[in-house]
């Protein structure tokens, strides 16, 4: 933990992140079959002990397949069986550790069973606590987006060797950082396997800036009644609201989106990952952006974006407890911390409000013109 008289660095985005665990896996997202949903509802998760747990639901009785592969595109071809079983679950033990495990269940035992796909979304990783594969979601359009393409992450300052090794077995071909000079010099700039392009694109606010810097000033002091002036009485959470509204217009945040979309569309700088600080905010609003360009339904875009909030749920404990150790509240900078849907709903709403729609946002703001999108939604997604 940090001197008594900082705060743990793991925080929110720029403005907010300069101021203020390895999270319980989720269960992931599936893919639906071509042949219909004979099988739904599947989820993964990891145990420490790396077994993988899926369970599922089968719309009738019958044998299910369960095929592992490290690609994603067709365990069923290019992985093994690794069990049959009538029930609505089981478990996959004993697995090559290090390595990113797929799973196909299928209604049929064949090289081409074309059932779900699926895979933990969190990435286990010993040093950074949030980063995931935005694969899995379904779309509005019954399309599903690949896994192993796009990653969202908090920095990678603290990866170790085992999780560069992990890395390198993911595929990742280019890193994009959101983090300001300053987060860099003080958490350390991302460590990456050999090889893979780095992208610095600073996504600042300096108005927010300025409020860290008074932030930390008023920590450091002891002060709480400090605290209480600047974050109370709802205060905090306006402040949240005000700066996801900010990042709708800033041209400096649309240039880095712009930015990441086209490398996205360049099927050489994919696999991806992108980060800030924490992997909440900037990290949050770009997968938001790009969930919703692949019409991916809201409410799960929603569910993704408060996702941090479990895999960062231990950072944050540590941040309350040492503030609740000074005399300071820590439910004053709970909202900073903590994401909540009205902070992405308030960036919508400023996308609505300052160019009319998230369409002519794309197209007229982010200047993407149609043949990109279609191009990003065709390679980011499979039917």
């Amino acid at each position: 933990m940090n001197p008594p008289t900082s705060v743990p660095r793991r925080a929110g985005f720029t403005a907010l992140g300069a101021i203020i665990a390895f999270g319980a896996v989720q269960p992931a997202a599936s893919a639906h079959p071509n042949n219909g949903p004979r099988i739904t509802q599947v989820t993964v998760t990891r145990t420490a002990d790396g077994t993988h747990n899926l369970t599922w639901t089968a719309r009738k009785p019958g044998k299910t397949y369960v095929y592992a592969s490290t690609d994603s595109r067709d365990p069923s071809r290019s992985g093994h069986l690794v069990a049959q079983t009538t029930s609505s679950g089981t478990d996959v033990p004993n697995l090559e550790p290090g390595r990113r495990w797929y799973f196909e269940i299928a209604p049929k035992r064949s090289a081409n069973a074309r059932g779900p796909i699926t895979a933990t979304r969190q990435i286990a990783l010993d040093g950074p606590h949030n980063t995931r594969d935005l694969g899995g979601y379904p779309t509005k359009d019954n399309r599903t987006i690949r896994w192993g393409l796009i990653y969202r992450s908090d920095d990678l300052s603290e990866a170790t060797e085992t999780d560069k090794a992990h890395l390198t077995s993911l595929g990742v071909t280019t890193s994009v950082d959101f983090r300001g000079p300053a987060e860099i010099a003080k958490s350390g700039p991302n460590r990456l396997p050999e090889g893979v392009k780095t992208v610095a694109i600073p996504l600042l606010d300096e108005s927010g800036n300025a409020l860290a810097a008074a932030l930390t000033a008023a920590l450091a002091s002891g002060d709480a009644s400090v605290l209480e002036e600047m974050l109370g009485n709802g205060k905090a959470r306006q402040i949240v609201l005000d700066s996801y509204r900010g990042l709708a217009s800033s041209k400096e945040v649309q240039a880095g989106f712009r930015d990441v979309l086209l490398r996205l569309a360049d099927e050489t700088q994919t696999p991806l990952v992108y980060n800030c600080t924490s992997g909440k905010d900037r990290t949050g609003v770009m997968s938001a952006v790009i969930l919703t360009l692949l019409r991916v339904p809201h409410q799960t875009i929603t569910d993704d974006f408060t996702l941090s909030n479990t895999h960062l749920a231990a950072s944050h404990q540590r941040t309350y407890a040492l503030l609740e150790s000074k005399g300071i509240d820590s439910d004053l900078v709970r909202p900073l911390l903590e994401q909540h849907p009205d902070y992405l709903n308030a960036f919508f709403e400023g996308i609505n409000t300052e160019y009319g729609s998230f369409n002519h946002y794309l197209h007229n703001t982010l200047n993407l013109n149609q043949k990109t999108i279609t191009h990003l939604r065709h390679t980011l997604t499979t039917p």
